[in-house]
């Protein structure tokens, strides 16, 4: 394209984007960063700073920057555009909405977890009203609001932006999609933090159900789930159903990650410990 079209071709900024979502798909950041800012230089000559194209090169470059570790440069460029988006497309498009969020996914980076709370609180807000409120765009600002909120201890607020969550997704993808194992993970985790140990339980198979029949028993979330059920069992006294869940852990996580990985050699530490604690019951 560059020898048919010219170096200077928005069809050519955009096979650049393109490119660098290619790179960012593979884990290679620094070469997205080099298209991404290939593609900005000329949208910026060809269709000036305040065009919406060019406003998405600077979030594409943004993006890149905060995987690369640099969430001050990340930011900057979000704000950049975010300001473009305001001005030319208005504060209710989802395009805007999409800025919100890739602010607050640089500033919890940076650790301004109340500044990235307010980002995603303001990216939810259109996409509710913009996208339908059973968009998965909604969910995932459901999503990253409950991680928010968890994370600050607020779990009771975490609790009804998970379920909102989960409903939107199962909704979507119906019941029997990883993403949906994922959502009654979520819920799971804030239950058990509330000491709503058998409801946690409940959420937590309905997701290994689900892990198991989409992903396999020999998966690393499948495991993670058999990890989690095993320790609720232990909260609530059942030992002998947590050695079974830890021992399915330790398979399943050895399986895929090797022997001397660090989370195989937590796991491992567990089904010991249920197998002491079932010991100590019987004495």
């Amino acid at each position: 394209r560059e020898a048919n079209l010219g170096m200077d071709s928005p069809v050519t900024a955009g096979s650049y984007i393109d490119l660098g979502n290619i790179y960012c798909r593979h884990g290679k950041f620094s070469e997205a960063l080099a298209e991404y800012r290939r593609a900005k230089v000329i949208r910026e000559s060809i269709l000036g700073p305040t065009h919406p194209d060019t406003a998405w090169a600077y979030m594409c470059v943004g993006n890149a920057l905060n995987l690369e570790g640099d969430h001050e440069g990340a930011l900057a460029e979000h704000r950049k555009a975010v300001a473009v988006f305001e001005s030319v497309l208005g504060r209710s498009h989802p395009k805007t909405a999409t800025g919100y969020q890739s602010i607050a996914d640089a500033l919890l980076a940076s650790g301004n977890r109340d500044e990235a709370l307010i980002e995603h609180r303001k990216a939810l807000a259109i996409r509710a009203n913009v996208l339908a409120k059973d968009h998965p765009d909604t969910a995932t600002s459901c999503s990253r609001i409950g991680d928010l909120l968890s994370g600050k201890g607020d779990m009771v607020g975490a609790l009804v932006a998970y379920r909102q969550a989960l409903a939107i997704t199962v909704g979507l993808c119906g019941e029997d999609h990883p993403d949906s194992a994922t959502a009654h993970v979520n819920v799971g985790r804030v239950l058990a933090a509330q000491g709503d140990l058998d409801e946690a339980i409940d959420e937590i198979q309905q997701a290994l159900a689900l892990r198991e029949s989409t992903l396999g028993e020999d998966h690393v979330d499948t495991g993670r789930a058999y990890q989690m059920l095993g320790t609720l069992h232990s909260m609530v006294g059942e030992f002998e159903e947590a050695q079974e869940y830890h021992s399915k852990a330790v398979a399943s996580l050895a399986k895929e990650l090797g022997k001397k990985h660090p989370e195989v050699k937590v796991a491992m530490k567990k089904l010991t410990m249920a197998e002491n604690e079932e010991e100590e019951e019987e004495l």
